[in-house]
């Protein structure tokens, strides 16, 4: 990728007028991957952390001003010009600017009533990027142009089965079969599949095989992508056990894994396959408590809810940038 700057405040640095950071997923990732370089133009103008709103409120003459009525715009216009430097000592010919502002917008920014109301036009770093021949875009531009880039990972909860104690045997139920198939007939054409991946146990791979017919894809069998053991013998109180494993990652039953251990090995799969196709979409047929694992270990806010959440069979997208976790989302959703 070519060097590239980007406003700070997208990539999670807290410099924004309020104190806060409005961290973009893909551009947060971009630059953890090492391939953006983060600037604050208002801070590089000597403006604090936070600071008043300001707008720009007047073209001619060109004032940008507090809604108290400062004018910044030395302050502003300082900011652009030390912009424009960190670019030309990088070599950095491209922008990725937070929309709005009226120091980075390069669509829109507000009218200079504060009143919330937006116009068509460009912060003054913007202008003065562009001026120098840089191509400006902002975060919405910059999804649509780097999504292409990622890997996306489809993870498949497998259909409802038949109970047994023989949990690597255990196939899909009669509506457990159907519904298996409703989601391979149901997928988007469009939607490329490099590869399919699954637990070797039968439910998984019963629920991948009319998906893998359907696109002439192989099932790639992989024992990282197993469900969770729970003990060597049955247990009576499935979900008090599975809230106390979720309180205790490290917890386990004589013979069983902690979700620590599901976790580690689910992780590591992962990131291998991301790896192996990046760039491509893949996917992988695999179980509930293996999928909140591995969703929680890319971010903590997926817990014991959204885990008794998910339902059979159920399909989510875990998007990867150089190997770096963007964003997990449901697909099965978009598909109803």
């Amino acid at each position: 990728m070519e060097k590239t700057i980007v406003s700070a405040c997208l990539t999670g640095c807290a410099c924004r007028y309020d104190g806060k950071s409005v961290p973009d997923p893909l551009v947060r990732a971009m630059f953890e991957a090492g391939d953006l370089v983060p600037v604050c133009p208002e801070v590089l103008g000597g403006l604090a952390t936070p600071r008043d709103p300001a707008e720009i409120v007047s073209e001619e003459p060109f004032w940008i001003c507090t809604e108290a009525g400062i004018n910044v715009t030395a302050e502003y216009s300082s900011g652009a010009n030390q912009a424009l430097d960190v670019a030309r000592a990088i070599g950095a010919n491209r922008a990725i600017l937070k929309s709005k502002s009226p120091s980075c917008g390069s669509v829109r920014i507000y009218d200079g009533s504060f009143q919330g109301r937006l116009i068509s036009g460009m912060g003054v770093t913007a202008r003065v990027l562009r001026a120098s021949g840089m191509d400006v875009i902002n975060e919405e531009e910059a999804r649509k142009e780097f999504l292409s880039a990622c890997t996306r990972i489809l993870m498949l909860r497998h259909a409802k089965s038949v109970f047994s104690t023989d949990d690597q045997g255990r196939g899909l139920s009669e509506a457990g079969a159907a519904a298996a198939k409703d989601l391979a007939e149901n997928l988007p054409v469009d939607l490329q599949l490099d590869a399919i991946y699954s637990s070797p146990y039968r439910r998984a791979m019963d629920t991948a095989r009319p998906l893998s017919e359907k696109r002439n894809l192989e099932i790639l069998q992989d024992m990282r992508l197993r469900e969770r053991k729970v003990a060597d013998e049955p247990i009576e109180d499935f979900d008090a056990f599975a809230a106390c494993q979720w309180l205790d990652e490290s917890f386990y039953l004589p013979g069983g894994e902690s979700l620590d251990e599901v976790t580690a090995r689910g992780k590591e799969a992962v990131l291998a396959i991301e790896s192996r196709h990046r760039g491509k979409t893949v996917l992988i047929a695999s179980h509930g408590t293996w999928m909140g694992a591995v969703f929680h270990a890319f971010d903590p806010g997926f817990g014991y809810p959204e885990w008794k959440a998910l339902q059979m069979p159920d399909l989510w997208e875990m998007v990867f940038y150089k190997g770096i976790w963007v964003e997990t989302r449901r697909v099965i959703e978009a598909m109803e």
